[in-house]
């Protein structure tokens, strides 16, 4: 590979690292978080999405792990109410 390629390669993964280090979630996360900070219930989420509610619930699970969150009040705080 000549060198310009590879600096290229270089420069794409460290841009697509600084991407998810600055926003860990997911798109289907971030959609869930913004749910969740409106106060949604999971059951609320999963009818409005049309998924089960298992899956909700793992994607919150997923959401507060990443986020470092404690409960679901916090993501309304980390991601904001307008997501």
């Amino acid at each position: 590979m000549p060198v310009p390629d590879r600096q290229s390669a270089a420069l794409v993964d460290r841009a697509a690292r600084a991407a998810h280090d600055a926003d860990p979630l997911t798109a289907r996360e971030r959609e869930i978080a913004g749910l969740v900070a409106r106060g949604w219930t999971n059951r609320r989420i999963a009818g409005d999405l049309v998924l089960s509610e298992r899956t909700v619930e793992s994607h919150v699970r997923n959401v507060l792990a990443k986020l470092d969150a404690a409960n679901r009040t916090e993501p309304a705080t980390l991601v904001g109410r307008d997501s």
